[in-house]
């Protein structure tokens, strides 16, 4: 499963508009965060899609950097968690705990109206 063919043109769009804004720091963020929570939560295709549905909340919520990744697990939808809760809630421990030892922000970073 491509997680990319489960989002529409302009989200896709979105997503490379911030990727490509971001620092390599940041990016690196992301993909370390998302690493750690498939590696928990599993990389089946329900592991991918708790992945989409959080990239789309950051997306929806207005998030200017991927790097935020591990502050939206705790938005996710109970039906699509199912039997995962308990790993996604271990994942959520673990990405504050990431977060906090490489001293990234405790809220996302947003766009300013009119910004692009």
């Amino acid at each position: 499963m491509n997680i990319f063919s489960d989002f529409k043109v302009p989200e896709k769009k979105k997503l490379i508009s911030i990727w490509k804004k971001m620092g390599p720091k940041d990016q690196d963020h992301f993909i370390n965060q998302v690493a750690l929570a498939l590696s928990v939560w599993g990389s089946d295709e329900k592991g991918k899609k708790i992945l989409v549905q959080i990239i789309d909340n950051m997306i929806q919520d207005g998030s200017s950097n991927l790097a935020d990744f591990g502050l939206y697990p705790e938005f996710l939808d109970e039906d699509l968690i199912g039997k995962k809760s308990e790993k996604v809630q271990r994942a959520m421990n673990i990405l504050e705990s990431y977060r906090f030892k490489h001293g990234l922000p405790s809220e996302p970073n947003k766009l300013i109206l009119g910004e692009e």
